[in-house]
């Protein structure tokens, strides 16, 4: 369902017609809260159902002898969760970040969304993935969809505006309704524990200033096995 779709859906159920006057509601009114439901039933799924579901990544190149790399934007504006190289291989390996400079790793966090890799820079130009947490983003056009949510799923944001517009005129939402959202909820958060297929038995390295990928590479079972020894 599109975004008009779910104006036609949200319309219908709170009886709302665009262009006639003496209504609780505007057209802007309507679109806002079908976007404020998107976004808080994402984030309860989240939170209930887990996070897997909403893993998404963005492709960048790290070009070769440039010391510092900006983030992509998507990634900055949401949950950064790990970086791969997959230069020559794919999948590739997860690269060790630190925090800071201190920890005499090459490669770290020169600020909130800027990479450093050492003085110089990687050897040959890198091509990398970063896995993030995926956010709601509102929908302008009406073909645009709520990708985060599939389209079984699309009532949930149906009911959820309704109720929530319902609230925002002082009128009771019925009870049919609220028992109706509550179900939807439950059925989303049942699709979303099951998560999606993720890559295991990555590969960790972490680049230091002698070899730039010559020193051979942990899994983490072994990393952790080391520790714990």
């Amino acid at each position: 369902m599109d975004f008009k779709g779910l104006q036609d859906e949200v319309s219908d159920w709170i009886n709302f017609t665009a262009g006639v006057a003496q209504q609780d509601f505007t057209t802007a009114q309507l679109k806002k809260a079908i976007n404020a439901a998107y976004k808080r039933e994402v984030a309860k799924a989240r939170q209930e159902g887990g996070s897997n579901f909403f893993v998404k990544y963005n492709t960048a190149t790290w070009a070769a002898s440039a010391s510092t790399l900006v983030v992509p934007n998507i990634v900055n504006q949401t949950t950064f969760l790990w970086l791969e190289d997959i230069t020559d291989n794919d999948p590739g390996y997860e690269l060790s970040i630190s925090d800071n400079s201190l920890s005499g790793s090459e490669l770290f966090w020169l600020d909130n969304r800027t990479l450093q890799w050492g003085e110089d820079g990687p050897s040959v130009a890198k091509t990398l993935r970063f896995h993030y947490l995926a956010r709601p983003v509102d929908m302008v056009g009406d073909s645009e969809i709520p990708d985060l949510i599939p389209e079984d799923f699309h009532e949930l944001i149906v009911l959820s505006a309704g109720v929530y517009l319902r609230f925002k005129a002082d009128e009771m939402a019925p009870a049919e309704w609220k028992g109706a959202l509550n179900e939807a909820r439950m059925d989303f958060w049942k699709e979303v524990s099951i998560g999606r297929p993720r890559a295991s038995g990555r590969t960790v390295r972490r680049i230091n200033a002698l070899s730039d990928y010559d020193a051979p590479s942990q899994d983490r079972s072994s990393i952790s096995s080391d520790q714990n020894t």
